[in-house]
């Protein structure tokens, strides 16, 4: 006889055999830029030679900035323009834009008028003193290839695309770093399903912030960064507004040609991912809990199941439990080799779900305490998301 108990665990056998099924497709079937390119030793000669412009909104970034201009200025892409917009940094970024004389174009802020994030007003500063045909917004720790931007506009050229956003090489040195940031990435390809987004005819769209290329002329008709002006979560709403005007977006990885260091220490993560979860949930409290719920449900009740099975000797509560515990480390495991972290930290993941779960419940009880989102020790109103 089939009893509500060995339904419950049945289903959850199947839930988490599916999900590192999910997890594994995503990891082994990742869209790269290099195949996304025109087969031809000619792609070069072929290059529609457009004007690209490179936007670079930036905020005290004196520990990266000179690697990121130095690294675009050092592009194989001929026709390029670098424009840096300063977000009145508290620390030498100015002063080192400067030394770099009539090779960039730096702009200093204006007044930021009310409702724009800092990011969103550099941005479109950067657009309003640019003269490319494709724009190409970059944030201020990422360090290019020579050959990063030539690539980029063939893909793009190649695909038809409208928004070519890539993914890049996390750089990670410190213990949290390299412990959350594996889980991070792996929470945004389970939302966002890149390679489904990619086909034409889904509804999904995302973005990457830290490098996105796009034809002005599809910038303009979608509203410039003005339609999206107070959204934390800058480039999803970009990519959402682009597909909803019907044009293709593309989001490859590009671990061979970008790089960046995201985070240098515990407290910026902790500040910037609760800044990406309140910033775009935002005072969805329903979808703050589900997320809250599915962290619980899914990496710890495997434990509470192993509690109980011993305590019991229920035998087949215990194989459910350890073939659930096996599939998480698994998972956990694709992501840690993925992004080129330590392996070994698969096994500390009870750690990084923990802290998670924390972050999540933070930015939760921000959104319900109406608390502002705070980022590079600016504030911005949740009222706007």
């Amino acid at each position: 006889m089939i009893t509500p108990e060995f339904l419950l665990f049945a289903f959850f056998a199947v839930y988490s055999f599916l999900s590192l099924g999910t997890v594994f497709l995503l990891a082994t079937n990742v869209d790269s830029i290099d195949d996304h390119l025109p087969e031809t030793d000619e792609r070069m000669s072929r290059l529609p030679m457009k004007t690209v412009s490179v936007i670079i909104p930036c905020r005290n970034e004196e520990d990266d900035i000179r690697g990121c201009i130095d690294s675009v200025l050092n592009q194989d892409y001929s026709r390029l323009e670098v424009i840096v917009a300063d977000g009145n940094s508290e620390d030498g970024t100015w002063d080192i834009l400067q030394s770099y004389g009539d090779r960039i174009k730096a702009i200093r802020e204006e007044e930021r008028p009310a409702g724009w994030t800092g990011k969103n007003w550099g941005a479109y500063l950067g657009y309003r003193a640019s003269i490319g045909e494709i724009l190409l917004f970059v944030d201020g720790d990422m360090v290019l290839s020579p050959e990063t931007v030539s690539k980029s506009v063939m893909s793009m050229s190649h695909e038809r695309a409208d928004l070519l956003s890539l993914g890049p090489r996390m750089v990670m040195k410190g213990f949290w770093e390299k412990l959350m940031l594996p889980l991070f990435a792996q929470f945004i390809m389970l939302l966002y399903m890149p390679p489904l987004m990619n086909r034409d005819r889904g509804r999904r769209a995302m973005a990457n912030g830290q490098y996105m290329m796009m034809d002005r002329k599809a910038y303009e008709k979608c509203g410039t960064h003005r339609a999206i002006s107070g959204k934390i979560v800058e480039d999803v709403n970009l990519a959402k507004l682009f597909r909803k005007n019907g044009m293709k977006i593309r989001f490859y990885w590009a671990s061979g040609y970008l790089s960046t260091r995201m985070y240098r220490n515990g407290g910026e993560l902790w500040e910037g991912v609760v800044r990406d979860i309140q910033g775009e949930v935002g005072r969805k409290y329903h979808v703050h809990l589900a997320g809250i719920l599915y962290l619980v449900l899914t990496f710890y009740l495997p434990f509470w199941m192993l509690y109980f099975s011993a305590a019991g000797a229920n035998f087949l509560l215990l194989v459910i439990a350890l073939m659930s515990i096996t599939f998480i480390l698994l998972r956990m495991l694709i992501f840690q080799i993925g992004t080129e972290s330590p392996a070994y930290m698969a096994l500390l993941f009870p750690v990084s779900i923990g802290v998670y779960t924390l972050i999540s419940v933070t930015a939760f009880l921000r959104a319900v305490g109406g608390y502002t989102v705070v980022w590079k020790k600016r504030n911005y109103s949740m009222t706007r998301e």
